[in-house]
């Protein structure tokens, strides 16, 4: 945590790039099972 605060990067700031790095994550392997479904 103090690594973090030394970049003055708050709480909201590093959940939301988490959270965007895991729906990314997801989506590509969602989207990859999507389309070989439909194919």
């Amino acid at each position: 945590e103090s690594e973090i605060g030394a970049f003055n990067f708050t709480d909201e700031f590093i959940f939301d790039l988490w959270a965007a790095i895991d729906d990314i994550k997801a989506g590509r392997i969602k989207d990859r099972d999507y389309e070989d479904e439909r194919l």
